[in-house]
């Protein structure tokens, strides 16, 4: 499968559920822009709000084997 990128997705899924906060999650399939912005946002009391909600949302498509990495890739296997 070429559309389907090589990370992990149980990588992905456990550093959003334990750093998800932080953006590491996003940051290990190379979205470190977006995973920086989490992390600078965590640091405000109102970012942590809207950082929670995103990295809820983005927990669900790991889940679903939805989420892409930087390319633009789905991270599929687990």
């Amino acid at each position: 499968m070429e559309n389907v990128s090589e990370k992990s997705r149980l990588a992905a899924f456990l550093l959003a559920f334990f750093l998800g906060l932080f953006g590491v999650h996003r940051m290990y399939v190379g979205k470190v822009a977006s995973g920086a912005i989490q992390l600078l946002l965590t640091i405000t009391l109102i970012g942590i709000f809207f950082v929670s909600i995103w990295v809820f949302i983005d927990w669900i498509f790991i889940l679903t084997g939805e989420f892409k990495d930087k390319e633009g890739k789905l991270i599929k296997n687990w």
